[in-house]
């Protein structure tokens, strides 16, 4: 495998597991407050809200990461 792909693929990787513990943290936040509040709520809607975050959370560190580096390319670094 070529280097530039390893490290493309470790990036990835890297950002789809961030994005797995962002959302991991949000469910269980919201599980807590909606116990809290309602009671027993069904695990299946958490897993609905993770499954539907992965991939925003993903697009909001790609953005966040693009517009880093454009940053530091018109600053000189």
């Amino acid at each position: 495998m070529k280097p530039r792909t390893r490290m493309w693929l470790t990036g990835q990787f890297t950002v789809l597991a961030f994005a797995a513990l962002v959302t991991q943290v949000m469910a269980w936040m919201l599980s807590t407050a909606v116990n809290s509040v309602y009671g027993s709520v069904s695990p299946f809607w958490f897993a609905a809200f993770g499954a539907l975050t992965v991939p925003f959370v993903i697009l909001c560190i790609r953005k966040d990461v693009a517009r880093a580096y454009e940053t530091a390319i018109g600053q000189g670094f």
